[in-house]
């Protein structure tokens, strides 16, 4: 893992490849950084949809249980 960050690093400190318009390259960066907290809230979502569903399910089957 470390690894890893460390070439990730590595690549945000190079220079673009020759050719490469830096403005396409940083338009890129924000746009899969917006994309990243995108992911990051529809994760957040996801989980918190599942704890309800789960927290359902196991109420009824109290509810159940008791009956």
């Amino acid at each position: 893992m470390i690894e890893l960050a460390n070439e990730r690093d590595a690549a945000a400190v190079a220079p673009a490849a020759p050719g490469v318009d830096p403005a396409v390259v940083e338009a890129l960066q924000a746009r899969l950084e917006g994309l990243e907290a995108q992911m990051i809230e529809q994760e957040r979502t996801i989980r918190h949809t599942l704890t309800m569903l789960i927290e359902m399910v196991e109420a009824e089957e109290a509810h159940r249980a008791a009956a």
